[in-house]
């Protein structure tokens, strides 16, 4: 399992939700599981939280997610910001870089 801490209090641009996705996807895709430490986290804007969860949806079934990620140490604010994305990514909302669901 590789382990990754943020570091940063405030994740706040979507550049920056699309490359923590990718690092988690280069983990993912190599058949391994990724634990990520959210502890010291205090602010995630919608942009990150799109950017990073929409692109991890869009690369892999929710269940791939669901048994190669785990999440920790999130707080209040960051749960809320991942499930909005996780919500409007479900209601057909996609990145300008994603095609339109139907």
């Amino acid at each position: 399992m590789h382990e990754i801490a943020i570091q940063e209090s405030a994740l706040r641009s979507a550049g920056d939700g699309l490359e923590r996705a990718k690092a988690v996807s280069a983990i993912l895709d190599q058949g391994l599981s990724v634990r990520i430490d959210f502890a010291a986290v205090e602010i995630m804007t919608p942009s990150f939280a799109n950017a990073f969860v929409m692109t991890l949806l869009e690369r892999y079934p929710i269940e791939r997610l669901r048994s190669g990620c785990e999440f920790l140490n999130r707080s209040e604010v960051v749960i809320e910001s991942m499930n909005r994305a996780v919500t409007r990514y479900q209601n057909g909302i996609r990145l300008s870089s994603q095609l339109a669901s139907a």
